[in-house]
């Protein structure tokens, strides 16, 4: 369900709108605006699971061995030194402190694209001033759905020039799922990434694992 909602911003994105234009990056990190845009559509994501997420991401394209300690790639998640990204933290971090107002800014947890799809993709369109029509939105959302899209890329991951070249045994298009980095990620790796970033983490929902 989560990646009908992505679909659909990109389609809709991809729209001229008089007097109104977005910049949005749709990945497991963030949305990135520039200063030429008159709105900013921010995606954030538990950085936990973003973690467990770009760890499979570094295994599929070959930037660490298969059976790389987690646990490493936490430290170096963490610390920023994995891309020239920077530091989960510091990204979010500078965007919850922006000051564009509601008309320019609009920050969308991915958690809620994921349990609350439909809603949370009515919202972001009425933050664009684009009008869809429920039966339109809902057929985007279940032809982009985890499912489908699996099925895609069984059918033709060998010709996409993003996963050609990478391991076959991983997919690209994962679970997406809400708090999966319980069952992966090994506690004292989560503990450090909640030590790190607790006060962003708590301002946006994410409890820690004591849930404290």
């Amino acid at each position: 369900m989560l990646d009908g909602a992505l679909n659909f911003l990109k389609s809709m994105l991809g729209r001229d709108r008089p007097g109104r234009s977005a910049a949005v990056r749709l990945d497991d990190v963030f949305i990135v605006s520039y200063p030429r845009y008159g709105a900013v559509i921010y995606l954030v994501r538990d950085p936990r699971e973003v973690c467990v997420s770009y760890y499979h991401y570094h295994l599929k394209y070959r930037k660490i061995e298969g059976g790389y300690p987690i646990e490493e790639f936490t430290r170096r998640f963490v610390s920023g030194d994995l891309d020239p990204h920077g530091p989960w933290g510091d990204h979010v971090g500078s965007w919850l402190e922006v000051e564009l107002g509601p008309e320019r800014f609009k920050l969308i947890r991915y958690e809620d694209l994921a349990s609350k799809t439909y809603s949370t993709t009515v919202e972001v369109a009425l933050f664009l001033g684009i009008g869809a029509s429920p039966t339109r939105l809902q057929t985007i959302i279940e032809q982009s759905s985890f499912s489908s899209l699996h099925a895609l890329e069984t059918q033709q991951a060998h010709l996409w020039k993003m996963t050609k070249r990478s391991r076959k045994d991983i997919p690209f298009i994962r679970a997406g799922q809400i708090e999966s980095w319980k069952d992966q990620l090994p506690i004292d790796s989560a503990k450090l990434i909640e030590a790190e970033w607790l006060q962003p983490m708590r301002q946006l929902g994410y409890l820690p694992a004591s849930g404290e």
